[in-house]
């Protein structure tokens, strides 16, 4: 989402990207910063502090330490929230001290915020329930709506995008690809390393239904939506759930657990179906198969209202505002 507001905003603002590691490289024109918010944890870095009021606005994406360096250095600033994953589903220890610390701070933070800006109705809910804030809803986009394919894959293909971990209920994908007809199948992108599903594949006897690709090429995932039948995901917690939009930017309806941003999206374009527990992701296969010309062009036509140039637009004026 980052890289995106570079690119949008920097025809209509002086923009600078402070961040702790550079991991993309910069739009022209964009100044770049590294620089630790702490030093250590939990005290702030003053270098920061000092940095950050040389500027007339901040725009922290739920950053702890930048929203603590902002408010220390008395500037405007806003947040975009994407929400807090429970902690139950953090899987560390070190990530759920983490997480205890978030929870602690954030409803503070936020309530010192200009403004602060939520990704989904679900997450402006969530901020209105544990900061007491109604936050302003800006949802996130997709590049564009990719051209019109005339006709349904030929083979059932699944498609999750994400992370592979616990957290994202890939097990349970592959438990619902199990009660699922033996012509459909799985591929899995995304960072992380599988073995631990590969036995679950190999104990199912599913391995020969399903493709692990490791985190592909912009091409090569543009590719990956292309052939799929449908995306999926049996995440245990989203705020926004990108990988469904991004499928609906393909024409792909989505068959999802009912969960957070992914069941708000699914609900606002009828674009697909969602399930609760791996049993009933195969009754929803069968719905999307049913209904796929009529959910194609659903989701075609809910990625066409939701593209980054509307977010960043919708940003822009924020900026202005409050610059204002």
């Amino acid at each position: 989402m980052v890289e995106q507001e570079l690119i949008h905003l920097q025809d209509r603002f002086d923009l600078t990207l402070i961040s702790e590691r550079m991991l993309r490289a910069i739009p022209d024109g964009v100044s770049a910063v590294e620089l630790s918010p702490w030093r250590p944890f939990p005290a702030t870095n003053p270098a920061l502090r000092a940095l950050l009021r040389r500027f007339d606005l901040v725009h922290c994406h739920d950053s702890l330490g930048m929203m603590v360096a902002a408010r220390a250095a008395g500037k405007r600033f806003l947040v975009t929230s994407h929400g807090i994953a429970p902690i139950r589903l953090r899987p560390t220890t070190r990530s759920k001290v983490e997480g205890r610390i978030t929870l602690a701070a954030y409803p503070s933070l936020y309530r010192s915020a200009d403004v602060v800006v939520a990704i989904s109705r679900y997450v402006a809910t969530w901020v209105k329930e544990f900061a007491k804030v109604d936050a302003q809803f800006i949802p996130n986009g997709v590049a564009g709506v990719m051209p019109s394919i005339s006709s349904r894959p030929t083979e059932r293909k699944l498609l999750y995008v994400g992370e592979i971990s616990k957290r994202k209920g890939v097990a349970d994908l592959i438990d619902g690809l199990q009660a699922s007809p033996k012509d459909v199948s799985l591929d899995l992108v995304g960072r992380a390393s599988p073995p631990s599903y590969w036995s679950d594949a190999s104990r199912s006897k599913l391995s020969d239904r399903i493709r692990f690709h490791g985190i592909l090429e912009p091409a090569d995932l543009a590719h990956a939506y292309a052939s799929a039948f449908c995306t999926c995901s049996a995440s245990f917690w989203e705020g926004f759930g990108l990988p469904v939009l991004e499928g609906f930017s393909f024409g792909r309806p989505s068959v999802v657990r009912g969960q957070g941003g992914m069941l708000e999206q699914v609900e606002e374009s009828g674009a697909g179906c969602c399930f609760q527990t791996p049993s009933e992701m195969a009754a929803c296969i069968d719905v999307v198969t049913e209904n796929w010309e009529e959910f194609s062009k659903r989701g075609r036509e809910f990625a066409s209202i939701h593209t980054w140039r509307e977010t960043f637009r919708a940003y822009g004026d924020l900026f202005q505002r409050l610059l204002h």
